[in-house]
């Protein structure tokens, strides 16, 4: 056994009840054994089929890689949806290993995560020497019996001492880290593999399992795997797998058309667009395009697909090649300068701590500061006997020990490295600049997504978070010109609502949130406390994402009677964006979508829900998907204006649009014409409404900054 493990949690065991609920879904036979692993079952199942069939074991636990041989691969996702595929040679090159020696590598380095001890002072490098010269841990210690000259040449002093008094331990910990071959498993749970190959999925129950419980992620990972998977099992039994001929770009444009028509499936792949649209006729892509078409035109989509959807595909393309300049020497200096602050920060907190321990594992922090320092004790264990170390836990003891804020400390700087700052060397291209691309079919809310790098989820909250936009800059004699939309989505429900009051304010305040503050305090704008602008704004934006009481509580960081009178106030003053956001939630709830200004449609599957609180979410969003849909046609309209108008000169390389960030466009341009291309993108931007032979009351407002860098934006 794995040391001594705390018995399951009782909520644990539900959740793996209900995974099994996934596993029928995608046809995965589910198979279970008291008193083994799940590593030995794998095993097993792989030593039984490994001569008959490519076997592919997706683990990202480095444990599998011991089963590795001619026929059995093991498959990691990376993050964001990247597979990484290890096979004999992967292994040997990411490693210096041969997969049969990575019990005997565990044997001596150990595995904190699964309690497997070790040898005392043997690192990676050690462990890796040793079994490049002795290929096993008996054949190790067996030198050490009978040929001692030959391992003092590979490991000296207190190392060699150490691993010569360690042999109990190092043989125990290789049988604990070597994955079992000889379960007794019932095989007929499997069928016929040649028989049955193929992934038959029943692909509509796994999607309504993916929307019932949020897990939008993991539907994206499985549509972005499943292709490189079953090539690689077909390989060796020659059958051929339905190929569509599509192009990268033919399958955006579906995608896009698709979620118009059903928005929760965010890029699909072109089977995924077939059958969710209930396409049985459609061989090719030109077919199922036809199709898609007119059921836009049956759906009152068409108008809106060509107006704001259609323009953008080249658009996009043209953001995409242009990319955007990484400083390179900058990127570098960040990094080594955040380097030192993680080792200076790291070796505090061992110093406080009075010993090592591996920060990043919540067991052994909990231990430190709730068992070694006694911090916390008014913190609860969870049913799994661990106390959190959330982010919020830690908050709440930082006054009580100095090892508490270095410890959050460290935790936001490793996050800048890991998140940001590591990750993007591997996207930088040969002329320096970094390629996003932008998608259209990314996000059930209509707005655009954003990947390889992700550029519109840069950190904003800490200086050296702020400090990583300098990496990107203007090109030479060029500048940054940041455009933004001054509170689109409240400016959106004023629009959508025609509440008197709110458009009022938007007429007459150049400060919506002190204007807002103003009228439900009954008070002169220029009366209003900086407390009570911040009041007022979380409150703004609360209501917008279907706050209550509670939630509102937490914005707006006061006690529950002044939330509940601040909210009652403003329901009662804002009348007409109340009864909108009611007729919002009823009318969602009888058709199961909403509907933005402009027509666009998103589907909330989890209004019709009998489990009350994934009902109540699904009514948050049809109160949010209205409002954030019109704020991203806004936005699309914005980017089309600006396209068309500066077309010419987009051509010659004198501006072009390289990023968008919500409700900002960002355009790179000759330093010589800034001001007169801000002149031009303003106006363009502002005055969309007209464009499209829209009437408002209410005025859209950008805002403009100019900047080298992206910092200076």
């Amino acid at each position: 056994s794995k040391g001594h493990r705390a018995k399951t949690d009782e909520d644990l065991k539900a959740q793996i009840n209900q995974s099994k609920d996934f596993c029928r879904a995608l046809n995965i036979p589910i198979c279970e054994l008291e008193g083994f692993e799940a590593d030995d079952m794998l095993g097993t199942i792989a030593e039984n089929y490994k001569d008959k069939y490519n076997i592919a074991i997706v683990s990202g636990d480095m444990d599998t890689l011991q089963l590795i041989d001619e026929n059995v691969k093991v498959f990691t996702l990376k993050k964001g949806s990247d597979i990484s595929i290890f096979g004999e040679k992967e292994v040997e090159e990411k490693y210096e290993l041969l997969p049969e020696q990575i019990p005997d590598y565990k044997g001596l380095l150990g595995d904190p995560s699964d309690n497997i001890q070790g040898v005392s002072g043997v690192g990676q490098k050690t462990a890796v020497k040793i079994l490049k010269e002795f290929k096993t841990i008996e054949n190790l210690y067996n030198n050490i019996k009978n040929n001692e000259e030959e391992v003092l040449k590979v490991v000296k002093g207190k190392v060699y001492e150490s691993i010569k008094n360690s042999e109990e331990e190092a043989f125990f910990s290789k049988t604990l880290a070597t994955i079992r071959r000889d379960a007794p498993i019932d095989f007929g749970i499997f069928g016929d593999f040649q028989k049955d190959f193929g992934f038959h999925i029943d692909e509509v129950e796994y999607e309504k399992l993916c929307n019932l419980y949020e897990l939008h992620s993991l539907r994206k990972v499985f549509q972005n795997s499943s292709d490189s998977l079953a090539s690689y099992l077909a390989e060796p039994l020659n059958i051929d797998l339905p190929q569509e001929e599509i192009t990268e770009k033919e399958l955006r444009k579906l995608q896009v058309m698709s979620l118009l028509l059903e928005s929760e499936y965010i890029n699909p792949s072109f089977e995924k667009i077939k059958e969710v649209n209930n396409i049985k006729e459609g061989k090719n892509p030109k077919e199922v395009e036809e199709i898609l078409l007119e059921e836009l035109k049956n759906n009152s989509l068409l108008d809106y697909y060509k107006s704001f959807e259609e323009p953008l595909f080249d658009i996009l393309e043209d953001m995409h090649e242009a990319g955007i300049l990484v400083d390179q020497k900058e990127l570098e200096k960040q990094k080594d300068k955040i380097i030192k602050i993680i080792k200076d920060l790291e070796q505090n907190i061992y110093k406080l701590a009075g010993q090592e321990f591996l920060i990043s594992s919540p067991k052994q922090l909990g231990d430190i500061l709730y068992d070694k320092l006694s911090l916390g004790s008014k913190i609860k264990k969870t049913t799994t006997g661990q106390r959190s170390t959330g982010v919020e836990m830690l908050e709440s003891i930082r006054s009580e020990h100095d090892i508490v804020p270095e410890i959050i400390k460290w935790r936001e700087v490793s996050k800048v490295y890991n998140t940001y700052i590591e990750p993007l060397h591997n996207y930088i291209n040969e002329d320096g600049r970094v390629r996003p691309r932008f998608l259209q079919a990314g996000a059930s809310t209509g707005r655009f997504s954003c990947e390889n790098p992700n550029m519109q989820n840069l950190p904003r909250n800490s200086e050296l978070g702020q400090a990583f936009r300098k990496v990107f800059v203007a090109g030479e004699n060029k500048v940054f010109i940041s455009a933004d939309y001054s509170q689109i989505d409240l400016r959106s429900a004023a629009i959508l609502s025609m509440d008197k009051n709110l458009i009022n304010i938007f007429k007459s305040s150049s400060d919506i949130h002190r204007g807002v503050a103003a009228e439900v305090l009954n008070k002169k704008s220029e009366d209003i406390t900086d407390e009570e602008r911040r009041k007022a704004k979380a409150i703004n934006f609360g209501i917008l994402y279907g706050m209550g009481v509670n939630a509102l509580k937490d914005a707006m960081n006061t006690d529950r009677a002044t939330a509940q009178e601040f909210f009652d106030n403003f329901k009662n003053t804002f009348t007409g964006l109340m009864l909108y956001l009611d007729e919002v939630k009823k009318e969602a709830t009888e058709k199961g979508y909403t509907v933005t200004l402009f027509g666009r449609r998103r589907n909330i599957p989890l209004l019709k829900s009998k489990i009350p609180f994934m009902r109540a979410q699904g009514e948050r969003i049809a109160i949010n998907a209205p409002i954030q849909g019109t704020s991203s046609d806004i936005i699309r309209l914005g980017m089309i204006e600006c396209y068309n108008t500066l077309k010419q000169d987009i051509e010659q390389n004198k501006i072009k649009i390289i990023l968008q960030i919500h409700d900002e466009l960002v355009f790179e341009c000759d330093t010589s014409k800034q001001d007169e291309y801000a002149t031009i993108i303003k106006k363009c931007m502002e005055k969309v409404f007209q464009k499209v032979g829209l009437k408002s009351e209410v005025e859209l407002i950008v805002n403009e900054t100019f900047g080298k860098s992206l910092y200076e934006l």
